[in-house]
């Protein structure tokens, strides 16, 4: 996500009844988290866009495969968590007790893709 999360950030997201265009959303997808932001809404899902890039993400993100509304930043401190060991299994657990009980979820920004990995 460029600027507003570089590689390295830690993200927490919280899942919403609705989203907007403007916001920035982690979903999934195949596996792998992606935190970007939604540039509109069509009867196809959102259509989503990395600050950074040039053209929107090739698929529309179907409402399912959110995971929620960013809420929180912190520039690089997921280098600190990657850098635990364990650290996938972590926070695949984090996801998987948090969106049960509507807390939030703990998202991990990584080079190339901006994108965390849930194990």
């Amino acid at each position: 996500m460029g600027t507003v999360a570089p590689v390295g950030t830690l993200v927490a997201v919280h899942p919403e009844a609705a989203y907007r265009v403007g916001d920035i959303v982690t979903y999934e997808r195949k596996n792998r988290s992606y935190t970007h932001r939604i540039v509109d809404i069509t009867d196809q899902g959102y259509i989503t866009k990395g600050d950074i890039n040039d053209a929107t993400d090739a698929l529309p993100v179907q409402p399912d495969e959110v995971v929620g509304l960013v809420t929180v930043r912190l520039r690089y401190a997921g280098f600190l968590l990657q850098g635990l060991r364990g650290t996938h299994r972590l926070c695949g657990r984090l996801r998987h007790h948090t969106v049960a009980s509507g807390a939030p979820v703990v998202a991990l920004a990584r080079s190339g893709s901006s994108a965390g990995r849930w194990s």
